[in-house]
């Protein structure tokens, strides 16, 4: 093969893999966009990492909270509790003393005109509900909470 023609068939080639890789990226950005943010947020800031439990209790999926009539809330150390006890690693920029003493709203129940609780409007009550990874999942970004899910790779270290 003469030189000119090798060089074609080299540029034609790299071309393409530019182009596939293109692809790729445009296809996947979210995801890209995603790690990219991940990474960041470890590499900036000073974080702690919750790994999962490796053999979770029955009594870890149980999320205890108040409930009012302005909504049901939940102390953020129990809402990660949820998160790790179904095999999640949580990775936080909060400092320890923020994990006890923060709480996450989530929206009231409907009202019931019949239900007794609705005479006491200023008073809230202990409840205990069993909580799955994806009602986390939905407090936490209901409160303003950013939640990435990665996959690969999954930790930015």
């Amino acid at each position: 093969m003469k030189r000119r023609a090798r060089r074609a068939v080299i540029g034609a080639a790299a071309l393409v893999v530019v182009l596939l890789l293109a692809a790729l990226v445009v296809a996947n950005w979210s995801t890209i966009r995603d790690h990219i943010e991940a990474w960041h947020f470890q590499l900036t800031r000073e974080t702690t990492a919750i790994d999962p439990e490796r053999n979770p209790s029955l009594d870890c999926a149980r999320l205890k909270g108040s409930e009012s009539s302005q909504g049901r809330s939940f102390a953020l150390q129990g809402v990660f509790g949820v998160l790790t006890c179904s095999g999640y690693s949580v990775i936080h920029d909060l400092p320890e003393r923020a994990l006890h003493e923060r709480w996450v709203t989530w929206p009231p129940l409907p009202k019931d005109p019949d239900d007794i609780r609705n005479f006491f409007a200023g008073s809230s009550w202990s409840i205990v509900i069993t909580a799955t990874d994806e009602l986390a999942i939905r407090i936490l970004r209901a409160s303003g909470y950013r939640v990435l899910e990665q996959r690969f790779p999954r930790r930015a270290w």
